[in-house]
């Protein structure tokens, strides 16, 4: 096992040291800052099953910019892997249309039984 003088060198140099590698280290804060300012808005005027749709593409639209950027080779099971999430997200939004549609026409049935019958909630007349 090492002595803890041995690692104290290898800690000094992870330290930033000079201006750009603290600008790089702002910049990446302000970035990571930025992803949550997001992820929170869309909390907001997405709610939560549709931000975590979002959310879930990230990978793939990393893949697909590094691809375009960076000239990255986009290999067959990577492209499989976003065929799948895209399926995967197509599904789930329309089980959960197909689920709100149930739920309000369940509501409007109940709702037209209840002024038909005379009764107002609470079953008092």
């Amino acid at each position: 096992m090492r002595a803890h003088s041995d690692l104290s060198p290898a800690r000094e140099s992870a330290k930033p040291s000079g201006p750009k590698t603290w600008l790089e280290m702002v910049g990446m804060g302000l970035g990571t800052a930025g992803a949550f300012v997001c992820l929170f808005v869309g909390l907001k005027r997405l709610g939560p099953v549709r931000t975590s749709i979002v959310a879930a593409a990230e990978p793939l639209a990393t893949t697909l910019l590094a691809w375009a950027i960076l000239q990255e080779r986009i290999r067959p099971a990577m492209a499989a892997g976003g065929v799948r999430m895209t399926v995967n997200c197509d599904n789930e939004t329309a089980a959960r249309q197909a689920s709100e549609a149930a739920t309000a026409a369940d509501v409007t049935v109940n709702l037209q039984i209840d002024v038909d019958s005379g009764m107002h909630r609470g079953g008092i007349p």
